[in-house]
C-alpha cells in the first residue's frame, strides 16, 4: 500500500532542470523559428531606421538654425549609411542570444 501511494508523487525538483532538445526535427524547427524571427525583426529595424531618416530630413528642412540643420543632416546620413550594418549586427546578436537561452 505504501508503494502505491508513492507512485502518485511527483518530485517538483525534476522541473527545475533544463531540458535539452535532442530530437533532430525539433532542433531544425527551433533553428528555423530563430532564423525567421531574426530576419523579420532585422527587416523591421531597417524599415524603422528608413522612416527615421525621412523624419530627420523633414526636421532639417524646418530647422531654424544652420547648426540644427547640419546636425539633422549628419544624423540622417549616419542613420542611412549604417542601417544595413545595424540590421546585420542585430540579426547576429539576436541569434546568439537565442542560442544561449535555448541551451
Amino acid at each position: 500500500m505504501k508503494n502505491a501511494q508513492h507512485q502518485n508523487v511527483v518530485q517538483m525538483n525534476q522541473f527545475d532542470k533544463p531540458r535539452a532538445v535532442t530530437n533532430v526535427s525539433s532542433m531544425l524547427l527551433l533553428n528555423h523559428c530563430r532564423d525567421a524571427a531574426a530576419t523579420h525583426l532585422a527587416a523591421a529595424l531597417i524599415e524603422m531606421l528608413d522612416k527615421a531618416t525621412d523624419e530627420l530630413f523633414e526636421l532639417s528642412e524646418k530647422a531654424m538654425s544652420v547648426e540644427m540643420r547640419n546636425l539633422y543632416m549628419e544624423t540622417m546620413s549616419l542613420t542611412r549609411d549604417k542601417s544595413g550594418i545595424i540590421g546585420t549586427e542585430f540579426k547576429a546578436q539576436f541569434s546568439q542570444g537565442f542560442n544561449r537561452e535555448a541551451r
